[in-house]
């Protein structure tokens, strides 16, 4: 009778086992955190995060990058549930931040800056080692993202209504000698992402990636989506957009961003409304990489009377002297100035405008190879 029970009771344990290997998980607790490189290795996904000098690593281990205490399960089945024990992003570390700018009047640099907040986090530690919802930077150092100057300008523009992510680390700031290196503190920027509208995201903020898979049934789980700063992810059905009120290039944007995982998408995961076991992610805003438009060789250079973006009519310019630009960040200039500009009525000087120099590739910069233009303006 012994034997019986105890073959019965194996019996049970190794039933039990079965259904457990059947039964499908839900989240993927180990194998995935934040990517910020256009070619992320999904083989890798156990680790794809930002070095300290801005490059791409994969090391999944690296103690900076994980947090012992996150709370195990944040992802409920027909959505995001609030976290009760999320731990602040240590300054130390990379993170992804949300970038506003700080609209206070008073001295600089203790004013004038930006305030930062740690997405789906509940606090972050400042420069001065206390922890709060946002911490103030004195400035944004974009050395290491290559990006352009009229680039940098657009981003810092969108901060004052909070479009802009950065994933980026705070840094003492030592500029000023006689400032305590932990009283101030900079956002040392590894790359940033720019949301496609003015509206105010809800919900958690994921990167969302393709999986390449293409199936014949439903649901077909062909997307991935992180959980951005909380090193756990979950596979996705159906990915809905269309509740952003974007432009018709934004969406092409998106899903080009889509396919190599550079995708940022604010909203909340539910189950599909045309296929009950799907997942969608819902969003109500999304963010697209702001990608180098400077040069690598020298055809990547040319000379342009278009020479910065333009998001309105409030931004058209008047055309100046052809200067040093990229091929790809001209084309876009002259596309925004046209579609804007050409209509408006503009007080413009008259410009007399001497041959162009050729223009090379100097440092990653489009520069004039010789002598810099001169301008003469006439009244």
């Amino acid at each position: 009778m012994k034997n019986n029970s105890k073959q019965f009771q194996g019996l049970l344990s190794i039933s039990i086992f079965c259904l457990l290997l059947m039964t499908p998980l839900f989240i993927s607790c180990g194998s995935s955190v934040d990517g910020v490189n256009s070619g992320i290795n999904d083989s890798q996904e156990n680790g794809d995060t930002i070095g300290s000098n801005g490059s791409d690593t994969s090391s999944g281990d690296d103690p900076q990058f994980r947090s012992s205490d996150l709370t195990e399960t944040i992802i409920a089945t027909h959505g995001v549930d609030d976290a009760q024990t999320i731990l602040p992003v240590p300054a130390a570390d990379y993170a992804y931040v949300r970038v506003q700018r700080d609209f206070r009047k008073c001295v600089s640099p203790f004013c004038g800056g930006f305030f930062i907040s740690a997405l789906n986090k509940r606090a972050l530690r400042c420069i001065d080692g206390s922890e709060s919802e946002s911490c103030y930077v004195a400035e944004i150092d974009w050395s290491k993202t290559s990006l352009s100057t009229s680039q940098i300008d657009e981003l810092e523009k969108a901060t004052s209504t909070g479009r802009v992510i950065v994933i980026g680390q705070i840094r003492p700031f030592i500029k000023v000698n006689d400032i305590k290196s932990d009283t101030l503190g900079v956002l040392a920027a590894g790359r940033a992402w720019l949301a496609a509208t003015d509206a105010e995201p809800k919900g958690h903020f994921f990167r969302v990636k393709d999986l390449g898979i293409r199936c014949v049934t439903t649901p077909c789980f062909s997307m991935r989506a992180y959980l951005l700063n909380i090193f756990k992810s979950v596979e996705i059905s159906d990915l809905d957009l269309s509740g952003v009120k974007a432009q018709d290039e934004h969406f092409k944007e998106a899903w080009e961003a889509l396919a190599d995982g550079r995708l940022l998408v604010a909203g909340k995961l539910s189950r599909s409304i045309m296929d009950k076991q799907g997942r969608m992610l819902t969003a109500s805003q999304f963010y697209l990489p702001v990608d180098p438009l400077e040069c690598k060789i020298d055809d990547d250079c040319t000379v342009s009377v278009y020479t910065a973006p333009v998001k309105g009519p409030e931004d058209c310019y008047c055309q100046t002297c052809p200067v040093p630009i990229s091929v790809k960040e001209a084309m876009i200039n002259e596309k925004q100035w046209k579609a804007y500009c050409e209509d408006v009525r503009l007080t413009c000087p008259q410009y007399l405008c001497v041959m162009p120099r050729p223009v090379g590739c100097v440092n990653n910069r489009c520069e004039y190879l010789s002598d810099e233009l001169h301008t003469d303006i006439r009244s």
